[in-house]
This record gives structure tokens, sequence and C-alpha cells, in this order.
């Protein structure tokens, strides 16, 4: 959990400031003729449309059936936590909080950790519970080989590169790596193969030998 939310939004540092209600339908609207139409021109420009084509409309069709339900559960939580939608904000993709839930995550494993009588994953003492709770819903428990912990963090986000990036960083935080020694820094005055400073002699002029020969 603590490797997830580093990594997720800095421990909360870095929730995002996007509001998630137009990142959310932006993304659920893909099927529409306007935007299905400009992704297929964009996506065609230099070759035929073709197997573009069809890969562009089961996209668009993925997407609306992910991300509508989405918007819709942004109203319940609004409604439910006497917000204005649009003031909800999060990253560009329309997570939001400490452990970057869509807005279906925070509804079905949110957990009032403090008691309060709401579930807010802006404040630790929530987000840390609920965090854990999506984990367990994906079957995490103790003693998981590697294999098995990547599975249940798979559920989490479907990237491989991030799910080694939280292994990784667990490990650090039960056995942190032992930084490298620090080289020893000479001491002014005790240099290596340098003795007393010596004083460069001062050139004798002819100049300088009248004026010494008038004192």
């Amino acid at each position: 959990v603590a490797s997830i939310i580093q990594v997720e939004s800095g421990c909360g540092a870095n929730t995002g400031r996007t509001r998630i209600l137009p990142a959310l339908a932006r993304l659920a609207m893909a099927r529409e003729p306007a935007n299905l139409e400009a992704n297929l021109d964009r996506l065609t420009l230099l070759s035929p449309r073709g197997a573009v084509a069809s890969f562009v409309r089961w996209r668009a069709q993925a997407l609306e059936d992910m991300f509508y339900p989405e918007v819709k559960a942004t109203f319940d939580i609004a409604d439910r936590m006497q917000l204005d939608p649009l003031e909800m904000r999060g990253s560009g993709s329309g997570a939001f909080g400490i452990p970057q839930f869509l807005p279906r995550s925070y509804l079905w494993f949110g957990v009032d950790g403090n008691h309060d009588g709401r579930v807010s994953l802006y404040d630790p003492e929530d987000a840390i519970p609920s965090c854990a709770s999506y984990l367990q819903h994906y079957g995490w428990r103790a003693g998981l080989s590697r294999t098995e912990r990547k599975n249940v963090i798979w559920g989490y986000n479907h990237s491989e590169a991030y799910i080694d990036t939280v292994l990784w960083l667990a490990g650090e935080v039960v056995s942190p790596t032992p930084e490298p020694p620090r080289k020893a820094r000479a001491t002014k005055g005790k240099r290596k193969g340098k003795g007393k400073r010596r004083t460069r002699p001062r050139a004798t002029t002819a100049a300088s030998r009248k004026r010494s020969t008038r004192r």
C-alpha cells in the first residue's frame, strides 16, 4: 500500500488539478460520430483506413463501455459528498485522491477509516484502508509469490513498468539498499605528497637593484 500511494501521488503530495468530469466525459464520448471521424482522419492521414478504421471503432466502443459508467459514478460521489461535480479534481485520466481511484473504485472499495461518516480519498486515514481494500479484493494476502503479487497489482494498473516499480519500492521499504560508503575528504594542509607551501622567489631587476643601493 505504501509503495502504491507513493507511486500514484507521492503519498498525497500531487493528487492532480484537472477537473475529472470533463476528462472522463471526453473518454466516454470517443464513439460519438464527430469524435470518431476526427480520430479516423488523424490516424489514417498517411495510410488507408482499412484495419485501422476497425481498430479505432473497436477502441472507441471499449472506451465508451469503460468510462461512461465512471461519468455516472462521478455524479453519484458528488451527490453523496455534497460537492459540485465540476470541482472534483484529479489526474487527466479521471483518477483522484491519494490512491488515484477512478470514481467507481471509490464506490466499490472506499473505506471510512476514521469513522467520521464519509470517505475522503484525500484523507490518509481513509485513503490507506481504501487502497488495502482494493488490493484485498484482487487477492492480496501474506505469503504471495512475486508472480502472484504481480497479478494482484495488475488489477490496479495494467502496466508492467508500474508493477515492477511498485514491487521494487515495496522491497526498499522492507529492506533498504545500503548507501555506498562515502570517500574521505582530504583536509586542508594535509594533502598527500605536499608539504609546506613554498613561496615563489621574486625576480630581481635592474631597477630593484638600484632602489636597494639607495636605502
